[in-house]
Order: structure tokens, then C-alpha cells, then sequence
């Protein structure tokens, strides 16, 4: 089998990504385990990570997020702030950079360094 064309799977999934932070501001990546915002950077805010929920969970949860900190309702910098949008009231935990690293590959490949902040959202469903 001759190779005579070369696919870049990078930038097209980079193509997919501001394809949707086009229409709506936001790209939820679901992994196995997993789910992590690439955009919130865009407003000033931190991309958030999520264990343990359905992509479902994750991307509603996500989306109401987005929508509040561009509304300005709330800053991400306190689990407090929240509060007055879910109940219960999830937990924030700053992601660190190692751990960024093992979890957040699409987002560093969409801003083109690890140069972003990312917080963990904890969240009990009842």
C-alpha cells in the first residue's frame, strides 16, 4: 500500500475545535474517564476538568459555566461562587501543571503552549 497523501490528524482536530469555539465558544473533550473545556481561556477564565461524570453531566455543567462567567455571574475563582448556580454547590481545585500535562492534550495543542490555567470540578450526584 502506497502512501501518497498525508493526513495531519493534529490540525485537523484543531480545525474541529475552532470550528466549534466559532459557533458557540466553547469545545468539550470527552475522554474515557474524563471531560475538559478548551476556550474558557478566551474569557479570561480558567478551562475546567471533570472525573467520574457522564459526557452528558460534564458538557451540561460545562456549557452553564461558560454561559455565566461570560455573563459575568461568576469568576471561577471560588467554589462559593457557584453556589448560586448549582445545588449541591460543586467543589473548585486548581489543576497543576502536571497534572494539566497528563489530562489536557487538546487544549495545549489548541493554544499552542501549556500557558493556560485549569481548574477541577468536583461534583456529587444524588
Amino acid at each position: 500500500m502506497e502512501l501518497s497523501i498525508f493526513v495531519n490528524g493534529i490540525q485537523g482536530h484543531n480545525q474541529v475545535i475552532h470550528h466549534a469555539l466559532l459557533n458557540s465558544g466553547l469545545y468539550v473533550m470527552h475522554e474515557n474517564d474524563y471531560s475538559y473545556t478548551v476556550g474558557m481561556k478566551n474569557i479570561g477564565a480558567p478551562d475546567l476538568i471533570m472525573f467520574g461524570q457522564s459526557p452528558e453531566v460534564s458538557e451540561e455543567m460545562f456549557q452553564v459555566l461558560f454561559q455565566a462567567v461570560k455573563l459575568g455571574l461568576v469568576t471561577l475563582e471560588q467554589s462559593n461562587d457557584i453556589g448560586q448556580i448549582f445545588d449541591p454547590q460543586p467543589r473548585l481545585e486548581e489543576f497543576s501543571q502536571m497534572e494539566k500535562r497528563c489530562h489536557l492534550f487538546a487544549a495545549r495543542t489548541y493554544y499552542g503552549s501549556w500557558d493556560f490555567r485549569a481548574i477541577k470540578v468536583f461534583m456529587e450526584i444524588h
